[in-house]
């Protein structure tokens, strides 16, 4: 095939043609808005076709922001690919083929890439290849449902997270279900660890990150460069009387926060930390500025005393000193709502069920579980795109969530 590219990088800088001629590395492009990155996406596109004739349209994957952004890379495919059928006769075939085959190339929105997998493997993914992508209002109705289901449910048996119905504004719990339902597996995710917790186990969760907390305000202040000077000159200089009583007690509380070291057993962890807390409090209650006299060392020591004092001070007014009941109280409030979020989800999974159809949450969490299985099922979907694929190409990658991305 003809190397002849000069009319498809005739637009492109220097740095653009970095990304679109080198095919055979992956390539991140990080740009601002209107600098040419879907032209650099397109002409990608096409040199990957230009550089490798075994490669055909269906085998290369773009995927898009939006609808309409897909149906204008679709748009700007076609007039390249007359283009170049045009000004490059001895590939006209090679190009004129691409033409023919770009309408049902595989460039569309992420959700719509994953429901083509899940509408070419149904079995695999264990769904009915009758499913429909239910749409926005009809997804409303069925969660409202579901969620007034639930709450009826718990009223109906008595259960703790009725409490909630009574003591906290219902609409606003309600609002709370309806949009995680929305959100899909990544709130999911991040719940379930608490709902396996007994009042026992999320306190000593909840002090373990507190302890976590701690330690990493205690190594920021300890790479402090204020603070480090201010205890270089403490240790370089001397004071009289209650000023240099006040100058080694400093000294010797900050060589503790200093031997402060990570313990791996996490009672021992906890623990240390919350002692290196306490030491961390106390420099900002021994230090009375007040001692010392007004003699210029005296008050040049006193100005690095007070540095120590506000550094510290400041660091321990980042955390409540204790964790109490109140926070027990939240924590276990928290369960509740999520028991009744819980209750939502099962009756808005039995619903779309019943009516055959998959939101845009479920069509990525399907295709991911179809795609990183480990039974045969999943292995045949897998092979069947390693297989055919040859290149994925996304717009706006930095839209993506962690799941799409994946």
């Amino acid at each position: 095939m003809s190397t002849n590219t000069n009319t498809s990088k005739s637009t492109l800088t220097d740095q653009q043609k970095v990304a679109v001629v080198n095919v055979q590395k992956n390539v991140l492009v990080a740009a601002g808005a209107g600098s040419g990155k879907t032209h650099v996406l397109v002409e990608r596109y096409v040199e990957l076709l230009r550089t490798y004739p075994e490669v055909s349209v269906d085998m290369i994957v773009a995927v898009t922001f939006t609808r309409k952004a897909a149906g204008e890379m679709r748009n700007r495919l076609k007039l390249k690919f007359k283009e170049l059928a045009d000004s490059e006769p001895k590939n006209s075939d090679r190009w004129q083929k691409c033409l023919a085959d770009i309408d049902t190339a595989k460039i569309g929105t992420i959700h719509s890439l994953c429901e083509s997998i899940l509408k070419a493997f149904p079995a695999e993914a264990s769904i009915d290849p009758q499913f429909e992508v239910v749409d926005e209002v009809t997804q409303t109705e069925l969660i409202d449902e579901s969620v007034t289901r639930a709450f009826s449910q718990a009223v109906e048996e008595g259960s703790e997270e009725a409490i909630l119905l009574v003591e906290m504004n219902i609409d606003e719990v309600r609002r709370w279900c309806v949009a995680n339902l929305k959100a899909g597996i990544q709130f999911q995710e991040s719940y379930k660890f608490m709902t396996a917790l007994d009042d026992d186990a999320l306190l000593a969760h909840m002090n373990r990150v507190r302890a976590e907390v701690q330690c990493d305000l205690i190594q920021e202040l300890l790479a402090d460069e204020s603070w480090r000077q201010s205890l270089d000159y403490l240790a370089e200089e001397s004071a009289d009387g209650k000023l240099e009583t006040q100058r080694l007690d400093v000294l010797s509380l900050c060589q503790s926060l200093a031997d402060f070291s990570i313990e791996s057993d996490p009672d021992k962890f906890v623990n240390q930390c919350a002692d290196a807390w306490r030491t961390l409090a106390s420099l900002g209650e021994i230090i009375n500025l007040r001692v010392g006299g007004n003699k210029e060392s005296a008050k040049a020591m006193k100005a690095r005393m007070k540095k120590i004092r506000t550094l510290a001070s400041d660091a321990v007014a980042e955390l409540p000193a204790e964790i109490g009941s109140d926070e027990i109280e939240t924590f276990r409030y928290c369960r509740y709502l999520i028991g009744l979020f819980e209750r939502s989800s099962a009756f808005y999974e039995e619903r779309k069920r019943i009516n055959l159809v998959l939101d845009y949450n479920d069509l990525i969490e399907r295709t991911l579980l179809l795609l990183r299985g480990e039974d045969e099922a999943s292995s045949i979907a897998r092979r069947h795109f390693q297989e055919r694929l040859y290149a994925i190409l996304v717009d706006e990658f930095q839209d993506t969530n962690s799941l799409q991305a994946e």
